[in-house]
Protein backbone atom coordinates (compact mmCIF):
# COMPACT_ATOMS: atom_id res chain seq x y z
CA UNK A 1 0.00 0.00 0.00
CA UNK A 2 2.89 2.44 0.66
CA UNK A 3 4.09 1.89 -3.03
CA UNK A 4 0.88 3.26 -4.60
CA UNK A 5 0.53 6.14 -2.12
CA UNK A 6 4.13 7.84 -3.03
CA UNK A 7 3.23 7.02 -6.58
CA UNK A 8 -0.16 8.75 -6.02
CA UNK A 9 1.79 11.73 -3.94
CA UNK A 10 4.25 12.55 -6.37
CA UNK A 11 2.37 12.59 -9.45
CA UNK A 12 0.28 15.23 -7.60
CA UNK A 13 3.33 17.24 -6.79
CA UNK A 14 4.79 16.35 -10.18
CA UNK A 15 1.45 18.12 -11.44
CA UNK A 16 1.59 21.16 -9.57
CA UNK A 17 4.77 22.23 -10.07
CA UNK A 18 6.14 21.39 -6.86
CA UNK A 19 8.93 18.50 -6.97
CA UNK A 20 11.27 18.58 -10.34
CA UNK A 21 12.47 15.14 -10.93
CA UNK A 22 14.71 15.50 -14.18
CA UNK A 23 17.91 14.64 -12.91
CA UNK A 24 19.05 11.42 -11.34
CA UNK A 25 20.11 13.56 -8.61
CA UNK A 26 17.33 15.36 -7.57
CA UNK A 27 15.09 11.35 -7.65
CA UNK A 28 17.73 10.30 -5.21
CA UNK A 29 17.29 13.16 -2.97
CA UNK A 30 13.72 12.96 -3.10
CA UNK A 31 13.64 9.41 -3.10
CA UNK A 32 16.07 9.96 0.27
CA UNK A 33 14.10 12.01 1.83
CA UNK A 34 10.64 10.59 1.70
CA UNK A 35 12.35 7.75 2.85
CA UNK A 36 14.24 9.20 6.30
CA UNK A 37 10.97 11.36 6.97
CA UNK A 38 8.82 8.08 7.15
CA UNK A 39 11.86 6.78 9.16
CA UNK A 40 11.50 9.70 11.69
CA UNK A 41 7.18 9.32 11.22
CA UNK A 42 7.14 5.89 11.83
CA UNK A 43 9.95 5.87 15.38
CA UNK A 44 7.95 9.17 16.55
CA UNK A 45 4.37 6.95 16.26
CA UNK A 46 6.06 4.27 17.97
CA UNK A 47 7.78 6.40 20.97
CA UNK A 48 4.65 7.54 21.50
CA UNK A 49 2.26 4.84 21.27
CA UNK A 50 4.44 3.12 23.83
CA UNK A 51 3.64 6.28 26.25
CA UNK A 52 -0.35 6.01 25.66
CA UNK A 53 -0.23 2.30 26.16
CA UNK A 54 0.76 2.60 29.95
CA UNK A 55 -2.44 5.22 29.96
CA UNK A 56 -4.65 2.88 27.82
CA UNK A 57 -3.96 -0.33 29.86
CA UNK A 58 -5.44 0.50 33.04
CA UNK A 59 -7.63 2.53 32.20
CA UNK A 60 -11.42 1.47 31.98
CA UNK A 61 -13.06 4.44 30.27
CA UNK A 62 -10.54 4.23 27.51
CA UNK A 63 -11.36 0.94 26.57
CA UNK A 64 -14.89 1.57 26.51
CA UNK A 65 -14.69 4.77 23.96
CA UNK A 66 -14.81 2.31 21.13
CA UNK A 67 -17.53 0.40 21.81
CA UNK A 68 -19.74 3.26 22.78
CA UNK A 69 -18.67 4.80 19.20
CA UNK A 70 -19.24 2.15 17.62
CA UNK A 71 -22.37 1.38 18.76
CA UNK A 72 -23.67 4.93 18.50
CA UNK A 73 -22.88 4.85 14.95
CA UNK A 74 -24.28 1.54 14.69
CA UNK A 75 -27.59 3.00 16.13
CA UNK A 76 -27.60 6.33 13.70
CA UNK A 77 -26.97 4.25 10.15
CA UNK A 78 -30.20 1.50 11.50
CA UNK A 79 -32.13 4.73 11.67
CA UNK A 80 -31.00 6.34 8.54
CA UNK A 81 -31.78 3.21 7.03
CA UNK A 82 -35.30 2.99 8.43
CA UNK A 83 -36.38 5.82 7.94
Amino acid sequence: MAIPFWIGITAYLKAQGWVDLSTQSLLHSYVFGTSVGVMILLVLFTFLAKRLAGYVKDNRYVKLVPGFTLLILGLYAFGKYLF
